[in-house]
């Protein structure tokens, strides 16, 4: 029996992430990018992490995704506890990882078809 991972035709394929850029299905894209299960997003973002708030994120907010990835470049970055609890509050997740974890964390979720925003930095 041979076993294929099944791709919407539609969903976007992070291939690779490196300093200030990174490649979305074939794509070469500069940082920070906002990305979706389905589409690359015009959404504007602070220029760093440490800048993010609850009125920065309030477009990717009102997508409603189960969970939000913040890519926080090479270095691991912590959120306020402010700010995600009162995300949580809405229903909906938000994690802070290394980049290269956002990205290989988007993956996997976009695999399974969950509904995952990612910001990448």
């Amino acid at each position: 029996m041979k076993i294929e991972l099944e791709k919407s035709s539609h969903s976007l394929v992070v291939e690779r992430y490196a300093d200030n850029v990174i490649i979305i299905n074939g794509q070469t894209h500069s940082l920070p990018v906002v990305i979706s299960l389905e589409q690359l997003l015009s959404i504007p973002v602070p220029p760093s992490v440490a800048e993010l708030s609850i009125n920065s994120l309030q477009a990717i907010m009102q997508m409603a995704p189960e969970v939000i990835l913040i890519g926080s470049g090479q270095s691991a970055v912590f959120l306020p506890v402010t700010l995600i609890d009162e995300i949580n509050r809405q229903g909906i997740g938000i994690e802070c990882m290394t980049s290269p974890a956002a990205c290989r964390t988007f993956s996997i979720l976009s695999s399974e078809s969950r509904s995952v925003v990612a910001i990448i930095y």
